[in-house]
């Protein structure tokens, strides 16, 4: 009763959920689309769009107007130079409009630099983004396992229930002895705990699934069960790195970025030539004091109307060094990336090698353990038929039970640990996560 219980338990439980089970791409998407630190980096890319467009906008010229009112109170200088108490008002008012003509190329290579920084940042997103692609697979992955072990768990337990029908009808005919039966409601008992714990570790695996995908909970989520597993030749290290240098955003980064630096040197350099730009103003005032006649505000704006042009031309000679020392550090700063970028690209073949053997080491784990489970398939097939007809003990039944379980899951195990070696192979190759 208790097993019928559990499994009736558990079943309604699946149907509860009335959920369509989601697909590995569709993990993928949900998780790149919430993730917190992609939509960070997302953030990061629309402020080097920003910073590009206000690079090119210093271009343009700057155009400014000012007014400004003065009230002036107290003793004063009059026009016979004398002191008397009076107040007097003034009005100003000035447009003023400046443009650069040369920079010593300091625009240029800014807007430059900037889309460097730009195509960089957003290298930078593609390589978070495929790194929550591979964890989720990870996940993903793993969720089926303890979901086909579920499984395996569930069709051992009607297997051991089948049984102990047969060892009940056996008894109550006296033709098996007591400890016969005790030792089949022993095995169901023992399926029962199985299911248990299988149920409790898939649950936990798509916990960890629903926690990445930023899901508030894990109920109601469910996964598409993997039917289409194949395995397949695997490409060389050396192949595989040679597709990835021109493929991996991590590296591109890295590329853009030491460019950008090389960028760096000649914007810090370009301090050392002339600066020449252009200004031009228009500005008037209206003044007036109180206790004499005064020229009307129209005829002062007018008549004090006045216009300027500037050609200002700036020569450096001596900055106290600054000029130099933005040098060596833009110089500097470039051989920092240029260091990542070979750090980068030594990092990637060296995950590519480990890919690879694990990948290796996984084949033929999953070889082996097919080699096994058939043998250990092969060998419960002999003992059950054996047992059923009364030439073999409970005891061996259920060492070649237990026998061909372990099997089962080695074999399930090496086929997941293969698919996901695999998967990671193809995605350094540009192959998408699916």
């Amino acid at each position: 009763m208790k097993f019928l219980f559990l499994t009736l338990f558990l079943g309604l439980a699946t149907l509860a959920t009335g959920q369509t089970p989601w697909t590995l791409r569709q993990c993928i998407d949900h998780a790149i689309g919430n993730n917190l630190t992609i939509r960070r980096q997302e953030a990061a890319v629309e402020q080097s769009e920003t910073e590009l467009n206000t690079a090119r906008m210093s271009r343009l010229p700057n155009l400014n107007a000012h007014l400004g009112q003065t009230f002036d109170f107290g003793r004063g200088l009059t026009a016979d130079n004398t002191y008397a108490n009076r107040t007097t008002r003034s009005t100003t008012a000035n447009l003023s409009a400046s443009m650069p003509i040369f920079g010593g190329f300091q625009i240029n290579r800014r807007v430059e630099q900037s889309r460097l920084n730009l195509r960089a940042a957003t290298e930078e997103l593609g390589s978070m983004r495929d790194n929550v692609a591979v964890g989720v697979a990870s996940a993903y992955l793993q969720g089926l396992y303890t979901l086909e072990m579920l499984g395996i768990a569930r069709r051992q337990a009607e297997q051991s229930r089948a049984q102990l029908d047969r060892q009940t009808a056996l008894f109550e005919q006296g033709r098996s002895s007591q400890a016969d039966l005790l030792q089949a409601q022993s095995l169901v008992a023992q399926d029962s705990l199985a299911i248990v714990r299988a149920h409790g570790q898939h649950r936990l695996a798509m916990l960890d699934l629903a926690q990445m995908l930023e899901l508030d909970s894990p109920e109601g989520f469910d996964i598409v069960a993997d039917t289409a597993f194949r395995a397949q030749p695997l490409a060389s290290p050396e192949q595989t790195f040679g597709e990835a240098l021109a493929l991996r955003h991590d590296v591109r980064a890295a590329e853009l970025r030491a460019q950008s630096a090389q960028k760096g040197i000649d914007l810090a350099r370009s301090q050392h030539y002339p600066q020449l730009s252009l200004s031009a103003g228009l500005g008037t005032n209206f003044y007036s004091v109180d206790g004499i006649d005064n020229a009307s505000f129209a005829n002062q704006i007018d008549q004090h109307l006045s216009q300027s042009v500037q050609l200002s031309l700036s020569i450096p000679i001596f900055n106290r060094f600054a000029t130099r020392n933005s040098v060596r550090q833009a110089q500097t700063n470039h051989t920092s990336t240029l260091l990542q970028l070979d750090e980068t690209r030594k990092a990637l073949y060296k995950e590519i090698q480990q890919a690879y053997y694990n990948a290796l080491a996984a084949e033929h784990s999953y070889a082996a353990s097919l080699s096994a489970q058939t043998a250990a398939d092969a060998s419960l097939a002999a003992v059950e038929a054996r047992y059923n007809a009364g030439r073999a003990t409970a005891v061996e039944y259920i060492e070649a039970r237990q026998s061909q379980a372990r099997a089962q899951s080695e074999t399930i195990q090496a086929k997941y640990e293969y698919a996901f070696r695999t998967k990671i192979l193809d995605f350094y190759r540009g192959a998408e996560i699916e």
